[in-house]
Order: structure tokens, then C-alpha cells, then sequence
């Protein structure tokens, strides 16, 4: 879900937010079962170099991907576009102490730039096995 905390139409009909949030939960489960049973090249498909470095690098692999998928799907829902249209690696997230990392590349980027949007924070939580990222456009 996006929160539209504020926005304005523009002549080609695409929304230039105030500020946009999107957030997202994802059980640290699933991604235990995802390197356990995936290789590195088919979670590439999902995940960047970057962020799977990260994580092995991290010593909590899964709670770091749970980070950076709940990520993607935070700027997706922020981006009003779901993943339609994107590939989960052109949303990079990667946990930091202060928040998260985030960088766009192809059409997340694009899609970014038509709205306005040139800059995110975004901070995350762990409640349980589950990990809370959550987003917002400056």
C-alpha cells in the first residue's frame, strides 16, 4: 500500500508527490528457505550483486535480504507501480546501522524521475521473524 501524503497531476498525467510512502513485511523464514534452496545466480534474478555481498557479509543473510526484499517491494508500492513494469535488481536496498541504502536503476528509475522523485529514506525493524521496511520520498 502507498500513502499519498501529497500529490499534484502534471501535464503527462503523472503524479509529483509531496512525499510518497510505501512499506512492507516479510518473514525472515521465506528467505532462509530462498538460500537454502537457490543458487546465487537465481537469486541474482531478485537481488544485486551488492545487496547479496551484503548480506553473506552482514552474518545475518537472511535477515539482510528480508531487509532489501521488503525494500523493493516498499519503493515499488511507492512508485504506484507494484512491480509491473520493473525488475526487483533495478530497486537495490541495502541495510545500514541508520536506515537503509536505496538506489533505481532502469525503468524504477525512470518511473522515479517522471514523478519527481530523486531522493529516499527509509528505515526497517525486526518484530519477531518478520522484518518491517518502510520508505519515503524527500
Amino acid at each position: 500500500m502507498a500513502f499519498h501524503l501529497a500529490q499534484a497531476l502534471n501535464s503527462d498525467g503523472l503524479q509529483r508527490p509531496g512525499a510518497l510512502v510505501g512499506i512492507d513485511v516479510v518473514a525472515v523464514d521465506l528467505l532462509e528457505r530462498w538460500l537454502a534452496r537457490y543458487s546465487e545466480e537465481q537469486l541474482s534474478l531478485v537481488f544485486t550483486s551488492r545487496e547479496l555481498f551484503e548480506a553473506e557479509r552482514s552474518g545475518e543473510a537472511a535477515v539482510a535480504l528480508s531487509v532489501s526484499y521488503s525494500g523493493k517491494e516498499a519503493v515499488s508500492k511507492a512508485l504506484q507501480t507494484g512491480f509491473a513494469g520493473l525488475a526487483p535488481p533495478e530497486i537495490e536496498v541495502v541495510p545500514r546501522v541508520s536506515g537503509v541504502a536505496i538506489a533505481l536503476a532502469g525503468a524504477a528509475r525512470e518511473r522515479a524521475l517522471a514523478m519527481g522523485v530523486t531522493d529516499w529514506v527509509g528505515c526497517y525493524w525486526r518484530f519477531g521473524r518478520d522484518v518491517v521496511t518502510t520508505v519515503m520520498t524527500r
